[in-house]
């Protein structure tokens, strides 16, 4: 039996971010590797996925210039 109660909202977009790379003034490939210079190829997650991205690189021994950057900064 399905519930009658509405069902809460969220507003997703507030909990998404980009990783840039302040330096090159690039944004993190949507692959996880690479730059590019506008969003329409850039990655877009949450700031858990971000620090995930961060950690793996780190433990490659790959530097890791980005940081997070709110979708309103964009």
């Amino acid at each position: 039996m399905l519930s009658s109660r509405p069902r809460p909202t969220v507003d997703h977009s507030a909990l998404r971010c980009r990783l840039r790379d302040p330096k090159a003034r690039a944004y993190l490939h949507l692959s996880g590797r690479g730059v590019t210079t506008g969003t329409t190829y850039a990655w877009l997650g949450t700031p858990r996925q971000a620090d995930r991205l961060r950690t793996r690189a780190e433990a490659r021994g790959e530097l890791w210039p980005f940081v997070i950057v709110d979708l309103e900064e964009v």
